[in-house]
């Protein structure tokens, strides 16, 4: 098996595995928009249930408009999978950035078909200002994008020399 193959079962098992149940541990022991302070005046476990988009946006919408978020979600994850078949192996780091971003979207699609919703449950906050709640699938998502955009800066940086 080619070494982009192990990287992509290596990253997303642990991805979906961490993912999937710290969320079912979070839906079944905290009640919901319950806070149990971790450190305080920096970190909550919190159990959200959004049914928008990133950070709630549109969550107030219709059936319509989450079944779009839906579709989109799948989409992004086929055309992640599109392009992770057509990378060559150079080196480790953009598999590895691709599999963080398809661990977190496969993550986070699994709940939007079960639930029609994802669970968060991550709260950073400095006192009163709060970063909106978040899963360990978003986090892997964000984490593979930086990644990502850093190693293109780095490629193209690279090809404007020669």
């Amino acid at each position: 098996m080619k070494k982009k193959y192990w990287i992509l079962i290596l990253t997303i098992l642990p991805i979906l595995l961490f993912d999937q149940g710290s969320k079912k541990v979070i839906r079944e022991k905290v009640m919901i928009n319950h806070s149990i302070t971790i450190i305080e005046g920096y970190f909550n476990i919190v159990h959200i249930e959004n049914p928008g988009a990133v950070f709630g946006f549109l969550s107030d919408k219709d059936k319509k408009v989450k079944n779009i978020f839906l579709f989109i979600s799948i989409f992004a994850i086929l055309f992640i999978i599109y392009l992770f078949l057509k990378i060559q192996e150079k080196n480790a780091l953009l598999p590895f950035c691709l599999s963080l971003v398809l661990g977190g979207a496969a993550g986070n699609l699994i709940d939007r078909i079960r639930f029609g919703m994802v669970t968060d449950f991550l709260d950073f906050h400095w006192h009163n200002h709060h970063w909106p709640a978040f899963n360990i699938a978003d986090s892997a998502i964000t984490i593979g994008m930086i990644m990502l955009i850093l190693y293109m800066l780095e490629e193209e940086i690279k090809r404007r020399k020669d």
